[in-house]
Parts: C-alpha cells; structure tokens; sequence
C-alpha cells in the first residue's frame, strides 16, 4: 500500500510540475514579446555587441565585454528569471546588482599579459604561444612593435584572427595590431 501512495505521490508531482513547466513556457513567450520591443534594451544589446563599455576577465578566465543598463530596475523581481533566459539565448549575462550586461567572448582572444608576473607574454586557450623573451629589445624592454610583428605572424600562420587585449594589473585594454 505504501509503494501506491509514494507512486501516486510522484505522478502527482509530475503532473503539477508539467503544468507550472507549461505556465512558466507562457510567460516567457509573453515577455519575450514585450523584450523584443523594448528599444533601449534592444540599442544596448547592440552596443555591448559593436562597441562596449569596457571589459573585464571572468572568473573562469575568460573576456567578457560588458555595457550598463540602468533600466534593468524597471524589471519586476518575479520576471528577473525569464529576462535571464530571455537573455541567455544571445548569450548575455545580468549582473542585477551592478546594472550591468555582459557577454563572454570566450577562450579565444589573445591576452598579452604585461604584469610581470613572471609568466608574460601572449596567451591564448591558457597556454602560452609567445613568451615576453622572444619581443624584449637590447635593454630588456618590451618591444610591442616587435611583440605586435610576431603576434600578426601567429594569426597569418594559423589562419585565426582573433581579439587582442593587453592584461596588466588586472585590466584588460583592447589592442589594435
């Protein structure tokens, strides 16, 4: 008799949770709908795309490009989840507490890291292709002329062409070969 009741116990629960399943579908559409004409979210969306605020290196050590967006307080707590979703399809980030969107633009950029750590030089996927030895000139400076010459020879060999930023100090400044 037991094993019944636990068995009708989780029918049960399957059931309510394919109807909340269904009503939680509903209202993301519902809202979709009303994001999809919100025009400032729409021009921030774009922006964070062709020209963001900045950037900064998540905590899995990747580049993540991010905008502010003040008007995320006009979205009401219960909503918050299926904004995020909304979002996530774009592969967009909210940070509520900083008004902040962001977009990972994931593992492969190229980082030069200058912060004299003792491991500088260029990173990509988390190795290094080009230590800082191979670009220092007489003086043991770095010569970004030299740095950037061997970085363009990097992308022609390898047929990849990826975003270049310079990590020092714990920012991360975008660089144009």
């Amino acid at each position: 008799m037991v094993n019944q009741l636990f068995d009708q116990l989780n029918a049960m629960k399957k059931s309510k949770a394919n109807e909340v399943n269904a009503v939680e579908r509903k209202i993301l559409e519902e809202l979709s709908s009303q994001y999809k004409d919100w025009k400032d979210l729409s021009h921030v969306v774009s922006r964070l795309t062709d020209k963001p605020e900045g950037y900064y290196m998540s905590e899995y050590g990747s580049v993540e490009a991010f905008v502010r967006f003040y008007d995320l307080s006009k979205i009401e707590e219960r909503e918050r989840p299926f904004f995020e979703e909304y979002l996530a399809d774009e592969h967009i980030s909210v940070d509520w507490h900083n008004d902040v969107l962001s977009q990972s633009l994931g593992d492969d950029c190229l980082l030069i890291q200058t912060d004299s750590r003792g491991d500088n030089g260029v990173w990509l996927y988390h190795n290094l292709i080009i230590d800082e030895s191979s670009y220092l000139d007489e003086e043991g400076h770095p010569d970004t002329k030299k740095r950037n010459a061997l970085i363009n020879d990097y992308m022609e060999r390898t047929d990849f062409f990826p975003d270049v930023f310079e990590w020092s100090n714990d920012s991360l400044i975008p660089i144009r070969l």
